[in-house]
């Protein structure tokens, strides 16, 4: 999978039942955020219909700009040059916060409530996007609203379905091992 990101997974089996995790096979390559957003058509922005299932860009102009001064793999603290009313209290410890992805290593991990950047263009990235990072496949389609990140959405937001999902490739492993153990 194309991201950083440590999962735990609890497998109960009936006792005296063996059970192993599957582990990756050799030799591992790791994909980039690069690989995995490649290929796609350009984002568009609302009410323009994308040209690939939640391929939205709701970046608000105000974020274009900040998101500019970010050069990619790195985050709005450490970005030099930006005016002190873009970087705001962020400190360089805040490098977890608007974050831009580098298409040359794995993307970051998602996390509810923020949304990463955009490896070379100056928005945020889509649910379309975010769905390829974690492993779905194209022909999954999201429901829902897409949360602007200056609002307030009550209900689960794509970016947030996508952040909070399992990948489907680990589910798959994992599952795959557990229905071989149990002998289904």
């Amino acid at each position: 999978m194309p991201q950083c990101r440590k999962r735990a997974v609890i497998i109960a089996v009936p006792k005296g039942r063996a059970f192993a995790f599957p582990v990756p096979e050799f030799p591992f390559r790791e994909r980039t955020a690069g690989e995995v957003l490649d290929g796609l058509p350009k984002a568009v922005s609302p009410p323009e219909p994308p040209l690939a299932h939640n391929h939205v860009d709701v970046t608000p102009e105000r974020d274009r700009y900040r998101i500019s001064f970010v050069p990619e793999g790195l985050w709005l603290s450490k970005a030099e040059g930006a005016p002190p009313g873009v970087v705001r209290r962020l400190t360089p410890k805040d490098s977890t916060k608007f974050r831009r992805l580098d298409r040359n290593r794995p993307s970051l991990t998602l996390r509810c409530g923020e949304a990463l950047y955009h490896p070379t263009e100056d928005r945020y990235i889509t649910p379309r996007e975010a769905a390829r990072i974690q492993g779905f496949p194209d022909t999954y389609v999201l429901e829902g609203p897409i949360r602007r990140r200056t609002g307030v959405v009550r209900t689960l937001d794509q970016h947030r379905q996508v952040a909070n999902a399992v990948p489907p490739p680990l589910a798959q492993a994992v599952a795959s091992h557990v229905r071989t153990a149990l002998c289904l």
